[in-house]
């Protein structure tokens, strides 16, 4: 199952990118990646959008997420580091897994 979210600028007038999780069928985690266009990377849309979809995740009960990233992909990079996510030694395609966990709901 695939979810796909676009990312617009704060006035809403312009899409910037968007996020996506793939949901296995079976037990596993969740894919999730961003992607943010060039001209707006630096503007903390790709964290503001991976965050909420990482928590829309926890609320379903998923936990587990994985992400593909490049090793030269420092923006993402950081953004996984900022979702508390951590690389492996495991490189599929020439990208870095990355693997973390969705965030505890918050209280009150």
């Amino acid at each position: 199952m695939n979810e796909l979210v676009v990312v617009r600028t704060d006035s809403g007038e312009r899409p910037v990118g968007f996020v996506q999780a793939t949901i296995p069928v079976d037990t596993g985690p969740t894919e999730i990646a961003w992607v943010i266009g060039v001209p707006w990377q630096g503007n903390g849309y790709g964290h503001r959008a991976a965050s909420l979809l990482m928590e829309q995740l926890r609320e379903r009960g998923i936990t587990d997420v994985i992400a593909h990233i490049h090793p030269d992909h420092t923006a993402s990079q950081r953004i996984a580091q900022r979702l508390a996510m951590e690389p492996t030694d495991i490189t599929i395609d020439g990208e870095t897994l990355w693997k973390g966990t969705t965030p505890e709901p918050t209280r009150g």
